[in-house]
């Protein structure tokens, strides 16, 4: 207690936020496993009235516990270590308990968080979701590990992205289709010379819509022309990243308006800072 009361006031001191608390070595182990010590830790955290999260294995009695509360409890995944089939860890002594190339452990951070699952020691793989990840300060590699994983992690969330939108297409494509059996579907796939590409799929004669279109588009390039810059000096220099969906319907019967609904992703990115980026939308009858 006097540990944790002793860090607050120096984050304090700092005017730094505390946002969750993570045990260490004997006793991170130790809580995730008895149920009276993640108890013990609860009560601490309750009485100080502090809104954090709790971090610590994932299928540990530390985390039954603390989702009996109000708190949040965040999984913890180890890039650098080797997992049993039970979910704990292979003991440092053993020979395979580390995982020793960057390439091993991109893999198995990708693992944890995009797939949501790992490799054991014994070759099968367990399902695993990691909210937060570690890597451990004493691996030799750890600085240029945690760059590569970020940007791993940073494609990962883009192409997730693009796949959300592709998917939404398909989806509102089929549902027209399925509303209009009689429409003609014409899809004409189109590349920009520049970086990218896109979709425009038209829906025509039909017995409900005249035209209904829904294009997707995904472009990207080196730079960003002057007149997306003029108002933005921060995106000077940047790569880009747009990509998006635009639904135009035109229905045949007069009593029914014309609609355009489209949404949008934008990343501006430079080599050694903090991406750019935000998502936008809209929606219109007529």
């Amino acid at each position: 207690l006097q540990q944790i009361l002793g860090f607050l006031e120096i984050a304090d001191s700092l005017s730094s936020p505390v946002i969750d608390i993570n045990l260490h070595v004997a006793l991170y182990n130790e809580t995730a496993k008895q149920e009276e010590l993640a108890e013990l830790l609860i009560h601490v955290v309750d009485s100080l009235d502090l809104k954090v999260a709790i971090i610590g294995p994932k299928n540990s009695v530390l985390e039954d516990q603390v989702e009996k509360t109000d708190l949040l409890f965040l999984s913890e995944g180890f890039i650098d270590r080797r997992y049993k089939e039970d979910y704990s860890l292979v003991d440092r002594g053993q020979d395979d308990a580390l995982l020793k190339t960057i390439e091993e452990q991109i893999a198995q951070a990708r693992g944890l968080v995009v797939n949501q699952k790992v490799t054991t020691d014994n070759n099968l793989q367990i399902d695993l979701k990691a909210d937060t990840l570690c890597v451990h300060g004493d691996n030799p590699n750890a600085l240029k590990l945690v760059k590569e994983v970020c940007d791993m992690l940073k494609k990962e969330n883009i192409d997730a992205v693009l796949e959300y939108l592709l998917s939404a297409q398909k989806m509102i494509i089929d549902v027209f289709k399925e509303q209009d059996k009689t429409a003609e579907l014409v899809t004409d796939n189109w590349e920009r010379s520049e970086g990218g590409g896109g979709q425009t799929s038209i829906l025509s004669d039909g017995e409900i819509f005249e035209r209904a279109g829904v294009n997707s588009s995904n472009v990207y390039g080196s730079d960003l022309p002057p007149a997306a810059t003029s108002q933005r000096p921060e995106l000077v220099g940047r790569s880009f990243n747009a990509m998006g969906i635009s639904i135009v319907t035109h229905p045949l019967i007069p009593y029914i308006p014309t609609s355009h609904a489209y949404g949008r992703f934008f990343v501006a990115e430079k080599p050694g800072e903090a991406p750019i980026w935000w998502f936008g939308g809209g929606f219109d009858l007529t």
